[in-house]
């Protein structure tokens, strides 16, 4: 693939990936009723649900800063790891889990793609 072809698919793709943590991780920030009782239910506190919040936003930002690109692409895997886990381990399965299975891989082409 041509160099200026592959940026420019990064550069789309990082997009696409940091609006959706954007918006994730204002949910949770701004405490969405939704997110705020599945927190409740999965026995986290409000703290950690704000710093989940933060980090997908610093991910996000992180994702368009030349020097942290793949950091926060590898950052935000992370989290979408532990997201899956999370889903996971309350009974709620795949289907639970999609949406955060969906931005671990995106974040991984992100990822892939920024070498």
């Amino acid at each position: 693939m041509e160099a200026k072809t592959k940026n420019t698919i990064a550069t789309v793709l990082s997009a696409i990936v940091a609006l959706g943590f954007l918006f994730f991780g204002g949910t949770k920030l701004i405490g969405h009723e939704m997110i705020v009782e599945n927190f409740k239910k999965w026995g986290l506190s409000d703290m950690f649900r704000y710093a989940i919040g933060g980090l997908e936003i610093a991910g996000a930002i992180g994702l368009f800063i030349p020097g942290l690109r793949r950091w926060a692409a590898l950052g935000l895997m992370g989290l979408m790891i532990g997201a899956i886990y999370t889903h996971m381990s309350n009974g709620e399965g795949v289907a639970g889990s999609g949406m955060a299975i969906v931005m671990f891989f995106l974040a991984g082409a992100v990822y892939l793609l920024r070498r």
